[in-house]
């Protein structure tokens, strides 16, 4: 007697906002300056205005609850993917390094390998 035995994976995906993560802000003078950077400003730099301080503190938030979650996937072995420009200052983080420590994969997609027009590299 032939068994029909089906497999059904399930995978998390999660998707921070990027806007407080962004290397987009800058010292060029052209727009708003940074509100993270590589280092000791990782999670927020000292000199921020209110409203930039806002912003980075709800990214922490975020990033912090999904950081728990991310454990959780990890703990019971549920597949996840966490997203983000590949260029986002999320990679750097303690959090996501330890992830990369104990098995995880970094990846990078282009939207331009989808037909559309520009390149807008995407971590994964």
């Amino acid at each position: 007697v032939a068994k029909l035995i089906m497999f059904t994976t399930s995978v998390l995906l999660f998707g921070l906002p990027c806007e407080s993560w962004s290397r987009a802000r800058k010292y060029d003078n052209l727009g708003p300056p940074p509100l993270r950077d590589d280092s000791e400003g990782l999670f927020g730099l000292c000199d921020l205005g209110y409203a930039d301080l806002q912003r980075v503190q709800l990214g922490n938030r975020l990033f912090f609850q999904t950081f728990k979650l991310l454990k959780l996937c990890v703990r019971y072995g549920v597949p996840f993917i966490l997203e983000n420009p590949a260029s986002s200052r999320v990679w750097l983080t303690p959090q996501v390094q330890h992830l990369v420590e104990r098995g995880a994969v970094l990846a990078e997609a282009h939207y331009c390998q989808y037909d559309t027009p520009w390149k807008k590299p995407t971590g994964f």
